[in-house]
């Protein structure tokens, strides 16, 4: 009896080791699968945000750039009409200087290159965060990520959104201040054109622009290449990470509480419902540390801190807290053709790459 009590116990206990090594195999290979996953993901989301992000800022620049000249119009000799008056200011820059020269080209290329980076880092990162979030708060959908999508937050979404917002914001700070500076030099030189000839014709010549590389260059001379390249770095990361916020509570959660509440089905109406009120949640939280991030980057002194220029804007204004949404009008129409373009191709992008709709 022992020879077959041995033989028998050994099977079983062959069997036992062979269904825990293959168990365990399956746990590897579920993680791999789980890992791989998340890094496709990331990737196309990547991808996708940055295609999206670069088509909407490429098409909306002559907005974006007429929206810093407006900003910065009180810091130039202009008659008060066009203070009072977006529509007629406008319709002298493109009359005197041209669309293209003095709204579409100035600061393009640093606004492509910014504005996808900067969506690349924050849409790539979002949906992993804000499922991570979830996670802490509910462990028992553990790695599943449709279960976690179905447990979602508003703090998730705007906790998220602030965390992306802010890394990729900061990493793409000196895009958005050569692009800035770029853009409001633009009125500089047609300030100085029309109290030089009184006329205003400056139209026949295209100003010369301050490049990448000639900025950098003074940069290196005068020995202080980061704290010029990273100028504003503060303010425009606190602007990146609020404007994410108000995008990703605006958009995620229209699109959450449509489908949820009220069975709306997941495509291109509910993404361009859905981007529309995100531009207008990221219109009103945004507008007061744009205005301040564009006087800060325009400041003659590159060491001046953000309070001084919240004073500067508060003084001007006569004490009218409302003097810091100065913009809001022209960001939120500047802002919408750019969310409904980024979320039409986002998406699209997304669904195919394979990834579906964000969700």
């Amino acid at each position: 009896m022992n020879p077959t009590y041995d033989a028998h116990a050994f099977i079983e206990e062959y069997r036992s080791a062979r269904l825990h090594e293959t168990n365990k195999n399956k746990s590897a290979l579920a993680i791999k699968g789980t890992t791989n996953s998340m890094s496709k993901l990331r990737l196309g989301n990547g991808v996708a945000a940055f295609c999206a992000s670069g088509v909407s800022a490429c098409f909306c620049n002559p907005l974006d750039c007429l929206r810093v000249r407006w900003q910065l119009l009180s810091k130039h000799d202009m008659s008060s009409i066009y203070r009072n008056s977006l529509t007629r200011y406008s319709s002298d820059v493109i009359a005197t200087e041209g669309l293209i020269q003095g709204l579409w080209r100035p600061g393009l290329t640093c606004n492509v290159l910014g504005m996808g980076t900067s969506a690349c880092v924050r849409f790539g990162m979002y949906e992993v965060v804000r499922d991570g979030l979830a996670s802490t708060a509910f462990p028992e959908g553990g790695n599943d990520s449709n279960a976690l999508k179905k447990e979602k937050r508003p703090q998730d979404m705007l906790l998220a959104g602030l965390l992306c917002g802010l890394v990729g914001s900061c990493i793409t700070t000196p895009f958005h201040l050569i692009k800035t500076l770029q853009q409001a030099e633009t009125a500089e030189l047609a300030a100085a054109s029309n109290s030089g000839s009184g006329s205003g014709s400056g139209s026949g010549s295209a100003p010369k622009m301050i490049t990448v590389a000639g900025f950098l260059k003074r940069a290196f001379r005068k020995g202080d290449v980061c704290s010029r390249l990273f100028n504003g770095v503060v303010p425009v990361s606190i602007r990146g990470s609020v404007f994410t916020a108000g995008q990703m509570m605006g958009y995620d959660g229209t699109k959450t509480i449509a489908q949820k509440q009220y069975q709306i089905p997941d495509g291109p109406t509910l993404h361009v419902a859905s981007a529309i009120i995100s531009s207008l949640c990221v219109a009103f939280l945004t507008t007061p540390a744009d205005l301040i991030v564009t006087r800060l980057m325009n400041h003659n002194n590159h060491r001046a801190s953000a309070i001084d220029t919240m004073k500067i804007i508060y003084r001007e204004n006569n004490g009218n807290i409302f003097g810091f949404w100065r913009g809001f009008g022209v960001f939120f129409l500047r802002l919408t053709p750019v969310m409904l373009a980024y979320a039409t191709v986002y998406e699209q992008l997304r669904k195919q790459f394979g990834l579906g709709y964000m969700s």
